[in-house]
């Protein structure tokens, strides 16, 4: 917990208990996001036993939710920027749990595509708003280990669901899986409108930028006449700024990368077709990716506040380094995955843990970037354009392999990965640029 705790010397002691609420609602509130969206992938196979609907009629399912989740996560960021953000995250859980319980009553194959496409909508009421409560109440130094340690929540509550939703369909059938997580996440929706505050003023405390401001006297009066000149952001700051569309070419890659090795099953079906692997060994791989994946977010979360608060000048671009080192492992990685000849068990799951945990990492790296770069009180709109980049994958993936084979994405993707690395080098201490 101390690693997510006030930095004493930084903070007065008043902030403390908000932060702390802040943190446990964040990280329980988008792991019950998490579990609502994965309620339905973990009880396709019983769902398709019972109604007898085909794989296809429930793909459309999927694919609903998908096109209205990558749409809402770009509105509830902007909305975020305009209303409360506990109140829009607060609320999207409790509609999301709401939708779940309804869901398992019904009975409709069209009533199924539209209650879980509108789940799609709420569900993008997630990640946006806790964005910009972590810019709210986290200073800068410190944002990396906070990020990587909410965004962990995700693979956890992915875990959890796919193990305990087995024993309930056992015993209670599918329909009770959607039953308790809509139930709890309703729950975690009141806890969180009733503990989290939006930020310190509305506590009556100082705002992070105005406790740095009065700590650093001689630049107060210059930290007074930004705040005044921030009150009106434009829109266009964020939607044509160089730097965020690099973040945003960023985002496209690694989630590429993500979707390409895990996500639509192409790692596993690579290693088992073409490198002769068993399935036994396959899916070892795909664990050690997910086991990478949290390892690496945690490592790359505390590396990147370790050079800024090295380069305290520099600011959010000194995370930019932690990027470039990743892109280049991932490089690394995808070129010994697609040229050797033979691989052994220890080889193959020592790849996917490197692919996985430097996958995750830039993840969480790209959403602070945006965050921490936008003009103040755009926030969560700089960070749903970048985030909203990577969204039209999965609905492009399976044409996109069809058309040129799985080895052939993969050297593409290793290419894409030296040439973001060689682009983001530029821009590695160039602490002038701001979205």
């Amino acid at each position: 917990l101390k690693l997510v705790m006030v930095v004493r010397r930084r903070l007065p002691r008043e902030y403390r208990r908000y932060r702390v609420f802040l943190f446990f609602s964040a990280f329980f509130g988008y792991g019950c996001y998490i579990i609502n969206r994965a309620s339905y992938t973990t009880t396709i196979p019983a769902i398709t036993e019972e109604s007898g609907y085909e794989k296809d009629q429930l793909g459309f399912i999927t694919s609903s939710f998908a096109l209205a989740y990558a749409t809402s996560k770009v509105l509830f960021g902007i909305l975020s920027d305009k209303l409360s953000p506990t109140t829009v995250f607060a609320c999207g859980l409790a509609v999301s749990g709401i939708l779940n319980i309804l869901f398992g009553m019904t009975k409709s194959l069209h009533w199924m595509v539209g209650l879980w496409l509108v789940n799609g909508l709420a569900q993008g009421a997630g990640w946006p708003p806790v964005a910009k409560l972590i810019r709210n109440w986290v200073l800068d130094h410190e944002a990396g280990r906070w990020w990587s340690t909410i965004s962990i929540s995700m693979n956890l509550a992915a875990g959890l669901q796919a193990l305990t939703s087995g024993t309930i369909i056992l015993f209670w059938g599918w329909r009770f899986v959607f039953y308790v997580s809509g139930v709890i996440a309703f729950g975690i929706s009141v806890f969180i409108l009733s503990v989290t505050k939006d930020s310190p003023r509305e506590v009556g405390l100082l705002t992070l930028d105005e406790l740095e401001s009065k700590k650093q006297e001689a630049k107060q009066k210059k930290g007074k006449h930004s705040e005044v000149a921030q009150q009106t952001p434009k829109w266009s700051s964020v939607f044509f700024d160089y730097f965020l569309l690099m973040i945003s070419a960023g985002y496209l890659l690694v989630y590429a990368i993500r979707v390409a090795l895990a996500d639509a099953g192409w790692g596993q079906l690579y290693l088992i077709q073409e490198k002769h692997i068993s399935k036994l060994e396959a899916a070892d791989a795909r664990g050690s990716f997910e086991l990478g994946g949290m390892i690496g977010s945690l490592l790359v979360g505390f590396v990147s506040d370790f050079l800024v608060m090295k380069f305290p000048t520099v600011g959010a671009h000194a995370r930019v380094p932690a990027l470039c080192f990743c892109t280049a492992v991932l490089a690394m990685a995808l070129h010994i995955l697609i040229f050797s000849e033979t691989l052994t068990r220890v080889w193959v799951a020592g790849i996917f843990f490197a692919l996985g945990a430097c996958v995750y990492g830039p993840i969480s790296i790209f959403g602070m970037l945006a965050v921490q770069n936008a003009p103040k009180g755009l926030e969560g709109t700089a960070h749903s354009v970048a985030a909203f980049s990577a969204q039209g994958i999965p609905l492009n993936c399976t044409s996109v392999v069809g058309d040129l084979s799985i080895d052939t994405v993969y050297c593409q993707l290793e290419l894409s990965c030296l040439d973001f690395r060689l682009d983001t080098w530029p821009h590695m201490w160039d602490g002038n640029q701001q979205c």
